[in-house]
């Protein structure tokens, strides 16, 4: 029976259910199908089959498996149909709002006008059978059924569907189009990053028309005949990119129902004559068009330069009028100098006749006495002039850059931490050094330079002029060949650096990772191979460096070469009009040094005008920075708030860092004044984004926070944060004295408050033991003390402030048993008869806990103190018993785990509980710290992962090429299942977000089990076909 799709759908022999094409068992009642290879039918006991000998499949007759349910989700758009107890099912809010937004971008794209009606079926399972292979397992992705308005996908913690929106696209244009054959992948994954970018996950057009315009400059953008079927190699960087901004600019130009009916019109005569009959022209002709539309950046000009120059520099105006006082004075002395040497040679020298020696004209030495004066008292003017111009210029470069230093500072700090998470660390330090470098460049070299440059131009050009105009009109006439060579050998130049600085890059880069790597290098014996990749680089950096070398050294030939001809030009025609007695020696002479200063100009203008570019680049990217205005503020009506009386209360707090995935849902909470309560749960449930709010340090986007009934958003934040003391994991202290890193509570406290509240934190004996007591300087991050004492000295700095609520993040975590009892007592003593509110995962550290919440997944699941908590035997017993076997130690070792732990794995979920203890035994426990990555993207799968403590995020590429964050991972989540019965590749990148605890199992061991354990395989056969039922669409 054809039921669509690649191979013929089977009808099982025992219970007359069909199966999806290549199943090997019944998914209703494990019977064995047909035979694999022929699709024979195969009789039940016959054990090979009788067409072509292929061994028959075992059916499941000795064990009954229970049928795994199948949940369904409807939206208006989408049926999504998922199996119980699958990862799909945890994210099941997420994927319709997924979908949704990507049907609604489509449609708009597409300019749809009315809705279809008919729904689109989506089956998430956590495996399917690759329709080109039946029988092989897709290790990612999935496929669509565009004309049964189907979508099939691979939905799991490692491969969260990648491919929803490129099969939805080819499932909606069947539905708006009418049978719409498969896009060229050119068109079709320009419209899957045209959905993405509208929905934030794509660059935008203003970025996408710069890497294009990019491309076009440097002849890197290959033409649309060549990317149409697909990226090719080395093209990978502009064809995402070439993609998106193409179909863009098809439907822009042409409209989305021209559009569409290019898309109808594909087959049979492919493409070009698609684009013939909806477009009216072919493909090279549009590829034309297109490319003509790109517009290539062009530096930043002159004007923008002068402008931001000024905005810098208009609260030094006088000084700034002086220094180009005294240019204009060091210019006029160096043309009047050459009328000088005009004026000594023509007039106060004596002129002889060559051949016979006789003075044709005295000499005058009156004359000469008075000239070289006058020369003499310029020069002395000039030098001083110039001390003063060379002290003004940096008064006014050091004052700016201070400003603007101060400026930067000044808004950074006003920033809410969100700016923070949002940017990185090396950029902000980047334009607060290099940037502000560069603008100090500009200010005190290239204006400066750029004016004197354009008062000798213009004063040169007049003097030759005045002197001979014939001879300036010959000599200015050679003036644009200095340009010739660096408009024809100047990008190639510019290419040759750019690739010499990316040589050099990858040799730093094959340096840093082999220096971090030491240990897999001496553990692996893999010394040769880094010297020979290292060589490798070293010559791709030697052979770069040479063709740079070889261009600039013809470059700058080229210009010498224009310059001395221009010069021999001149030489020759003015003597010649010497000759004639058109022109006196003098003034020739003099025009040759007015010509070398004007050719001397020419030729640093272009270096003059690239540091102007590069100068203005730099003080946009300073002025981005203080042109970004806090999210979090003062509002106008804000007014100073008391210190806490009643409770703090949260009313439908919903929250989310990044917009997609919520932290907080509907929080409802009521935190008593003067009560002791603690926030636990797992990691990644929003605990600490409760202090987070509570600070200020982000509104909420649903719901409010209120301080004794008022919203925080009302109060100033000086009042609310002035009345809390908060301490933090990893308590930052500044590299100064103990008695100021304690003064920082409250800058107002005396010698003796300080003191008291060090006795407090109970640090006061051991700041006394050191060397120079309170005076002792802690080092960079407080690096010189142990982390019990800078945990102690942070408390101490919080208890300064005598703080009516007092915020403890993790405050013990990070420190050994024996540490974070001794701080625990201490706190327990410091919170009473304040609020307190102690975030923690150490379940050990809140027993005493006036009220304890419980939070799992962004929700306030439990409350209670932790007698009740435990009695109710919900999530916090649960952790409560998992931390009470607590592994410690590192590395990897085998501990065996409680088989309920695999059974929540769906599938091991059917197996009985003698065949899931042989598995729970085999498990192992591998620890990997925040920041580390556990699998990557396309590596074999040979393990099995539970997360048994600790948070991971999945990753993986996007078309452009940039790693996505695709999910979050917690306690409980499992990922490479399939990995243990097929060989397929890790389809994301997993990382650790927070010190991750993780039970593994690995292939080897659980190919031990299966030759050990009779029916193991044939059990987990059978489930996995179960599961694969919802993606067939039975």
């Amino acid at each position: 029976m054809d039921r669509g799709g690649k191979g013929r759908w089977m009808r099982c022999w025992s219970c007359e259910r069909e199966n999806r094409p290549g199943a090997r068992f019944c998914a209703t009642c494990g019977a064995g199908l047909g035979c694999p290879d022929c699709q024979a039918p195969l009789p039940p006991g016959q054990r090979f089959c009788t067409n072509c000998g292929r061994r028959a499949p075992v059916r499941g007759a000795q064990t009954v498996v229970r049928r795994i349910d199948h949940k369904t989700q409807e939206t208006p758009h989408f049926r999504i149909r998922y199996t119980s107890g699958s990862y799909a099912e945890q994210q099941i809010g997420m994927i319709a709002g997924r979908l949704e937004s990507a049907f609604a971008a489509l449609t708009g794209l597409l300019g749809v006008a009315t809705q279809p009606t008919a729904k689109i079926d989506v089956y998430l399972a956590d495996l399917l059978d690759d329709p080109e292979q039946p029988g092989t397992p897709l290790a990612g992705g999935g496929f669509a059924v565009p004309e049964r308005f189907e979508i099939r996908e691979v939905y799991r913690a490692d491969a969260p569907g990648d491919g929803l929106e490129r099969s939805l696209a080819q499932v909606v244009l069947t539905m708006v189009a009418g049978g719409a054959p498969p896009l060229p992948p050119l068109v079709q994954d320009g419209l899957l990053a045209l959905v993405m970018q509208r929905q934030g996950r794509f660059p935008p057009d203003e970025q996408i028309e710069a890497a294009l315009g990019a491309h076009k400059a440097r002849g890197e953008l290959p033409p649309l005949s060549v990317l149409l079927n697909g990226p090719i190699p080395g093209a990978q960087p502009v064809y995402f990119p070439a993609a998106a901004a193409f179909t863009g600019w098809l439907l822009a130009n042409f409209g989305p129902e021209r559009f569409r009916d290019f898309v109808r019109r594909l087959p049979p005569g492919g493409p070009d004559a698609a684009a013939r009959a909806a477009f009216g022209e072919s493909l090279a002709q549009l590829d034309k068009r297109w490319r003509k539309a790109i517009r290539v950046a062009r530096p930043a000009g002159v004007l923008r330069f002068l402008r931001l120059s000024l905005h810098y520099l208009r609260p030094h105006r006088l000084k700034v009028a002086e220094i180009v006082l005294y240019i204009a004075l060091s210019v006029a002395f160096g043309i009047g100098l050459q009328k000088m040497q005009q004026l000594i040679i023509d007039q106060a020298l004596p002129a002889f006749d060559p051949f016979t020696g006789t003075i044709l004209r005295p000499g005058d030495t009156g004359l000469l006495v008075r000239l070289m004066g006058i020369l003499v008292g310029a020069f002395a003017l000039v030098s001083l002039t110039s001390l003063r111009e060379s002290y003004l210029l940096a008064w006014v470069s050091g004052k700016v850059l201070m400003d603007l230093r101060h400026r930067i500072f000044t808004n950074l700090q006003r920033l809410e931490p969100a700016f923070y998470q949002r940017v990185q660390t090396g950029d902000v330090l980047s334009r607060m050094t290099s940037d502000i470098d560069q603008v100090e460049f500009a200010l005190t070299g290239a204006l400066a330079q750029g004016l004197r440059v354009l008062l000798t131009l213009v004063a040169a050009v007049v003097a030759i002029v005045l002197f001979d105009w014939k001879l300036a009109v010959v000599a200015l006439a050679g003036t644009p060949l200095l340009f010739v060579a660096g408009r024809w050998l100047g990008p190639a130049a510019a290419r040759a650096s750019f690739a010499r600085q990316e040589r050099a890059a990858e040799v730093t880069a094959t340096l840093q990772e082999n220096l971090a790597a030491q240990p897999v290098v001496k553990a692996f014996n893999l010394q040769d191979r880094m010297i020979t990749n290292y060589r490798r680089a070293l010559e791709n950096l030697f052979h770069a460096s040479l063709r740079l070398t070889f261009l600039s050294g013809v470059f700058g030939l080229s210009a010498n070469s224009v310059a001395v001809a221009i010069q021999l030009v001149v030489l020759g025609v003015g003597g010649y009009l010497a000759t004639q007695g058109e022109l006196t020696v003098g003034v020739l002479l003099a025009f040759l040094g007015l010509m070398g200063q004007i050719i001397g100009t020419m030729q640093g203008v272009s270096g003059i005008l690239q540091a102007m570019q590069q100068a203005t680049g730099a003080m946009e990217r300073v002025e981005e920075i203080l042109r970004v205005q806090p999210a979090i503020q003062d509002a106008p009506t804000a007014r100073p708030i008391p210190p806490l009386t009643h409770a703090i209360r949260f009313e439908g707090v919903s929250f989310s860092y990044t917009g997609e995935q919520q932290t907080l849902r509907n929080l409802n909470l009521t935190i008593p004044a003067g009560a002791h309560v603690a926030i636990v749960g797992p990691s990644g449930c929003g605990k600490s984004t409760v202090l987070n709010l509570i600070l200020r340090f982000y509104d909420p986007q649903e719901g409010r926070v209120l301080f004794d009934g008022v919203d925080i958003r009302e109060a100033t934040l000086d009042s609310l944060r002035g009345q809390m003391g908060i301490v933090f994991q990893e308590n930052f202290l500044f590299n100064t004295t103990v008695r100021e890193n304690i003064r920082l509570g409250n800058l107002a406290a005396t010698d003796a408050e300080v003191e008291a509240a060090a006795k407090a934190a109970e640090i006061h004996d051991m700041i006394l033991s050191m060397p120079q007591g309170y005076d002792t300087v802690v080092g960079e991050r407080g690096g010189r003390l142990s982390g019990g004492q800078r945990q102690r000295i942070a408390i101490a700095r919080a208890i300064l402030r005598n703080p009516a609520v007092l915020l403890l993040d993790e405050a013990t975590s990070a420190l050994d048993p024996r540490t974070e009892a001794a701080i625990t007592e201490t706190l327990d003593r410091l919170s009473r008869g304040r609020t307190t509110i102690a975030v923690t995962h150490r379940l050990s550290s809140v027993v005493n806990a006036d009220q304890i919440y419980v939070f799992d997944r962004g929700m306030l699941v439990e409350q209670g103190n932790h007698d009740e908590l435990l009695r109710r035997n919900g999530l916090y017993a649960r952790l409560w018993q998992e931390q009470g076997g607590y592994v410690i130690g590192a590395g990897v070792q085998y501990v065996g785990v409680e088989a309920a732990r695999l059974q929540a794995v769906p599938l091991f979920a059917q197996l009985d509980g003698d065949l899931l203890a042989a598995l729970a035994q085999r498990l192992a426990v591998e620890r990997y710290p925040a920041g580390d990555v556990i699998v990557n993207e396309g590596e074999p799968g040979d393990k099995l992962y539970v997360i048994h403590k600790g948070q991971a995020e999945v990753l993986a590429y996007d078309p452009a090429g940039n790693q996505r964050h695709l999910a979050v991972l917690r306690e409980g989540d499992y990922f490479g299942e399939v990995a243990l019965l097929y060989d397929v590749p890790r389809t994301a990148t997993i990382r650790a977000l927070t010190p991750v605890q993780l039970y593994s199992l690995s292939k080897e061991d659980f190919n031990i089990l299966l030759g050990a354990v009779p029916g193991l395989r044939e059990q987990l056969e059978r489930t996995i076909s179960q599961r694969e039922q919802l993606g067939s669409g039975d």
